[in-house]
């Protein structure tokens, strides 16, 4: 008997390290874009990610990107985030984050499929002092160019965590971008992300909502 309550009890400790939340999010961001070059274009974003059933401010951020075209098909960009990320007993712990991203594209129209491989290094500041950590990701994603002024996609990623030497979170979205007049463009996506391989595993059903305005002119012709 002794033994059973033993085996139940280590049952029920292992599921409870393991238990599986839902969350509700809310994505939210403003963004502006300006052509440095022909090919070269510089964007500020000001983001804020809810959670907690979209109560609770998960993520507050500024990111700067600068994004090279070397053709219609390859794009190279990195990136500088300062996060904000809000804690349970109050306050915020900041982080910054590193990424480069390679992105390709292919159309077969009215097909657009993209690869997108990122590598992402990121520091937080813990009680124990500043922890590093690593990423590499890996996005698939198929639009659909229509002729119209709005363009749906559907797009999948992948987590590996290059510290851990493992997989640990997928990305599934759909999504539609929409052209507006005056060099305005609204983004909204419906995704769900789920954790794995750690503890407290979470699958969040994220809406998110973003707007963007492009600057007129060329900086240097």
């Amino acid at each position: 008997m002794k033994k059973l309550n033993t085996i139940l009890i280590c049952i029920l400790f292992s599921t409870a390290l393991n238990a599986q939340t839902n969350d509700a999010q809310l994505w939210s961001w403003v963004s502006v874009n300006k052509k440095v070059t022909k090919d070269l274009v510089g964007t500020l974003e000001q983001q804020v990610r809810l959670d907690h059933n979209m109560t609770f401010p998960k993520n507050i951020f500024t990111e700067m990107r600068m994004g090279y075209r070397f053709n219609k098909n390859i794009k190279y960009t990195i990136s500088y985030r300062f996060m904000n990320r809000g804690q349970a007993e109050g306050g915020f712990i900041t982080g910054n984050r590193f990424t480069g991203d390679l992105r390709l594209r292919y159309k077969n129209k009215p097909f657009i499929l993209f690869y997108r491989n990122r590598m992402q290094r990121e520091y937080r500041v813990e009680e124990e002092g500043i922890e590093q950590i690593n990423y590499t990701r890996n996005k698939l994603a198929l639009a659909l160019d229509l002729d119209k002024n709005f363009s749906p996609y559907a797009s999948f990623e992948i987590y590996y965590h290059l510290n851990k030497a493992e997989f640990n979170k997928n990305r599934y979205t759909l999504g539609v971008e929409f052209d507006l007049r005056n060099r305005n463009e609204l983004e909204v996506f419906y995704r769900i992300q789920q954790d794995y391989n750690v503890n407290g595993r979470e699958t969040a059903y994220v809406i998110g909502i973003g707007f963007s305005h492009s600057l007129k002119r060329i900086l240097f012709k």
